[in-house]
This record gives structure tokens, C-alpha cells and sequence, in this order.
């Protein structure tokens, strides 16, 4: 169903944990709360458990880096979308995944996972790509913050093509982005599932796509191939635009 506008949309996440008996416990963002929103004992505000649930609290007291805060009401978030979209996303180069990131959360997606494909130029191994996925989680919170969102999109670590397509049976639905695929295209395939798929997964290509041998791979193991239209995408611009079409679609953009 659509969306209702929320006015006190969450700034804030905490930990499930951080919530007990009427009362919760911010650790985080404590300095930018006190200092540049300049808020005080008394005063309220709005944070996020990130399971879904927003809580309006009023601040009791403060105990060094931690603010201990009454619950005023709980409320489920409005901004998450009954469907959840997992991008499978061929390593770009440059920055181009930061953009992914924080652009792909603002619209709503769940959970990202980076893949390593035949024409990925970037590769990460190791401790660099730990580092690179640890800030690409950080651009996720910060995203989830700046939009609104009950729940912090997931950034998995990098995986190679097979071992994602292991993940694939966990999806309802699993559609492989191909600029070549000219018989199926997504709004096809949207239109003709039947019921509304919960979870979605959507495989896209790296600079220059994927293989023809990745894609018949994926579709092998259950994806369908579809395209976005006569016009080639940027990597970076095609899963967002099948991210918003997919809300769009079910009734959750």
C-alpha cells in the first residue's frame, strides 16, 4: 500500500538490545545530538530500532557517551517497503558503488551484495576489501538516517558470481538485468507475477554488463532475464531505475 508522509522521520539508529521497559539508551550520535542539535534533558526526538520500529522519546538524563531516554510511544516505520530488494551488483570502478549505495537505500532497497564478474575492472581481496565494504556499511547508516529508513539496507562482503548465485532459492523472484535480452523486458515479468513477490533480487552487470555465459548461468539456476528498454544504462543507473520501477509496480515506492 502507499506510503503516508511522516513528520518526525528518524535521525537516530539504536540497537534492539538498547530498548527495555518503557525506557532506551542512545550510544551513538550522542555528541551530534547534544552539541549540534543542541538538545537537552526533556527534550524529544525520534529514533529508530532498525527492525522497523520508531520510538518518540524524551531524554532523562545523560551518562558520559550514553543518553538514557523515556519511551513516549513506539510506532511501526513508514518508510519500509513490503518488498524486499536485494541488488546483486558486478563491482564497479571508482566511487560508482558509494553512489549505489546511498542512492539505492534512499529508494528502498534491503540489502546489497557486491560481486566480483568476468568484466569487473575493480578487484578486492582481503584486508582491502573488508575496508571497502566496512565504509560502503557506514554510507548505508548514513543514507538510512538522511531518508528516513526503519531498517539499515544490509552490505554483504564480496562474492564471486557462484556463491551468490547459491542465494538465488531464497528469493521469490530473481531477474538478471541483460542489455541484450529483447523478448522479456521487467515490466513484463512485474505485471505477470502472480502473487506480489515479498523478496526480489535483482542481478546487475558491472561496466560493459554481464557474459552471456553469466547470464545463461543465473537463468539456469532460476533467474529470468529481462531488459529496462531500447536505451543502455550505466551500471550505476540501472538497478536503481529497476529498484524504483519494482517498488513502483508493487506499491511500495
Amino acid at each position: 500500500m502507499p506510503f503516508a508522509a511522516t513528520v518526525n522521520m528518524p535521525k537516530f539508529f539504536i540497537s534492539v538490545e538498547d530498548v527495555r521497559d518503557g525506557f532506551l539508551e542512545i550510544r551513538e550520535d550522542v555528541h551530534h545530538i547534544l552539541h549540534v542539535l543542541r538538545k537537552e534533558v526533556g527534550d524529544t526526538l525520534t529514533v529508530c530500532d532498525g527492525q522497523g520500529m520508531d520510538y518518540k522519546c524524551q531524554i532523562l538524563s545523560q551518562d558520559g557517551e550514553v543518553l538514557r531516554c523515556r519511551i513516549l510511544h513506539a510506532t511501526p516505520n513508514q518508510a519500509e517497503p513490503e518488498v524486499q530488494i536485494t541488488i546483486f551488483q558486478g563491482l564497479p570502478k571508482a566511487e560508482k558503488m558509494e553512489w549505489l549505495l546511498q542512492k539505492g537505500t534512499e529508494i528502498g532497497v534491503s540489502a546489497f551484495v557486491p560481486v566480483a564478474t568476468s568484466r569487473s575492472i575493480v578487484k578486492l581481496e582481503g584486508r582491502k576489501a573488508d575496508n571497502k565494504v566496512a565504509r560502503w556499511k557506514q554510507i548505508a547508516v548514513s543514507a538510512a538516517k538522511q531518508s528516513g529508513r526503519g531498517r539499515i539496507p544490509a552490505v554483504h562482503s564480496v562474492q564471486s558470481l557462484s556463491s551468490a548465485a547459491a542465494l538465488l532459492p531464497s528469493f521469490d523472484l530473481n531477474l538478471v538485468l541483460y542489455e541484450e535480452e529483447k523478448n522479456c523486458s521487467l515490466k513484463q515479468i512485474l505485471r505477470a507475477v502472480s502473487p506480489v513477490p515479498r523478496t526480489v533480487s535483482l542481478w546487475v552487470g558491472p561496466e560493459g554488463g554481464l557474459a552471456a555465459e553469466e547470464v545463461q548461468a543465473l537463468t539456469q539456476a532460476g533467474a529470468i532475464s529481462v531488459g529496462l528498454g531500447p536505451r543502455i544504462l550505466r551500471t550505476e543507473t540501472a538497478g536503481m531505475v529497476a529498484a524504483a520501477m519494482t517498488l513502483y509496480e508493487y506499491d511500495s515506492m
